[in-house]
């Protein structure tokens, strides 16, 4: 639930309280459910761009392309995101 209420509050462009639900999603997610920790990686980088905070952004990047090389969502935030720096 938390994962779609923060995604709700990202596409609102309420980014603060977005990458708040997400941090929480993110501690409650079961170790073993490794594509939604990818995906909530990626959506705090959305958010982290959204708000310009390129930084933030990368270091979820990293994090989620570490866990799965090949994630299209992520590897397009990054492309934004360096576009940006």
């Amino acid at each position: 639930f938390l994962f779609i209420l923060a995604l709700v509050k990202n596409r609102m462009a309420e980014y603060d309280s977005s990458v708040a639900t997400l941090k929480q999603a993110a501690q409650m997610c079961d170790s073993s459910d490794a594509q939604l920790r990818v995906d909530i990686h990626d959506w705090l980088a959305q958010a982290y761009e959204r708000k310009q905070d390129y930084k933030a952004a990368v270091s979820e990047l990293d994090i989620a392309l570490q866990k799965d090389p090949s994630h299209a969502s992520s590897l397009i935030t990054r492309g934004l995101v360096h576009i940006q720096l």
